[in-house]
């Protein structure tokens, strides 16, 4: 174990992480900013007793590196914690905190690999957490409150886990396109193999539970566009929208056992499984209109419609054939 007490120890300690991983922090405020480096599975802690918090980090081109248990304090950070290029990099057990001020993120990644991101608090910011071009991800058992615009944004995301995660969203009244979970496509690599599972997520008003729009793909990428191997299980959303759940072009989608106030999958998605969950399917005006599926059928069986949330329910004639359609994107969903 390699005990530090500032910005220059802390680098020479990760600098020869490959004889010693361990590093703790004595109490303090500490920023970091790498340009490269295999860090060989260094852990950065506090030492007992003591508090030690991040004003900043930057990691780029970064691998093999994992922040255990401190304080990221980012007040005035536009992006507090930036990673980028880098593959091998975890966050958990931490606390990570700062302003709502327009367009500030507290994660900001792309383009990595085998990111963690596990068993924090997340407070403040427009929006806690963006992923972009990320193959490996983990964000699981987060306590995310208080943002002013979105919980998370992911785009390009493959191999990805979001699961038990609490939402408590602070959104100010009038606000629109907000969203616990965002997801999009804008003409880069479609997501895939993503589970998205036992979250719950409280809106404080009419924003988004669940939101993948497929932007590319309804203004012609086509099959190729599509989202694919999306399973969202088993999520609480307490929202008075009725998109409480919402899924653009996907090919192989399962919705089963959610809570939520509405479920809506554009309408030319191939391979969806809808069942087991309490819904209240609503007509939505000229942004997610509902139609019939005209591609092949779907699976759509054993969901209540009866009680779920605030948004009165929408008894349809045929609920085992009944789709719904996106017949417009929402441009205000991009990642910034």
């Amino acid at each position: 174990m390699v005990t530090v007490s500032n910005n220059t120890q802390l680098l020479a300690a990760l600098r020869n992480s490959a004889n010693d991983p361990n590093i703790e922090l004595t109490s303090g405020t500490y920023s970091l900013n790498l340009r490269s480096g295999n860090y060989q599975d260094a852990v950065i802690t506090e030492a007992d007793g003591a508090t030690a918090t991040f004003s900043k980090v930057d990691l780029r081109s970064v691998s093999h590196l994992t922040f255990d248990g401190v304080n990221f304090n980012l007040p005035t950070a536009t992006k507090g914690i930036v990673i980028a290029n880098s593959d091998d990099i975890a966050i958990q057990n931490s606390n990570i905190s700062g302003s709502t001020a327009q367009n500030t993120k507290g994660i900001f990644v792309n383009n990595t690999d085998d990111l963690v991101i596990v068993n924090n608090t997340i407070t403040g910011f427009a929006t806690s957490m963006a992923f972009s071009n990320i193959d490996g991800l983990i964000v699981q058992s987060n306590d995310i409150l208080g943002m002013s615009w979105d919980a998370m944004i992911s785009g390009g995301v493959h191999h990805a886990l979001y699961a038990d995660n609490n939402i408590s969203m602070s959104i100010p009244k009038g606000r629109l396109h907000t969203d616990g979970m965002q997801f999009y496509n804008n003409g880069g690599s479609a997501l895939s193999d993503v589970t998205i599972s036992n979250n719950i997520i409280e809106t404080n008003g009419r924003s988004h539970g669940i939101y993948m729009g497929n932007n590319y793909a309804h203004t012609g990428g086509g099959p190729s566009a599509f989202f694919s191997n999306v399973v969202i299980d088993h999520n609480t959303i307490h929202t008075t929208n009725s998109l409480g759940i919402a899924v653009g072009e996907t090919n192989h989608l399962t919705i089963t056992d959610n809570w939520t106030s509405g479920i809506r999958v554009r309408y030319s998605s191939t391979d969806v499984h809808i069942s087991d969950n309490n819904v209240a399917p609503k007509p939505s005006g000229t942004n997610w209109a509902v139609v019939r599926n005209t591609i092949e059928p779907w699976d759509v069986h054993d969901n209540n419609n009866s009680s779920a949330g605030a948004v009165q329910a929408f008894a349809a004639p045929d609920a085992d054939t009944f789709h719904f359609d996106m017949a417009a994107i929402d441009s205000a969903h991009t990642f910034l």
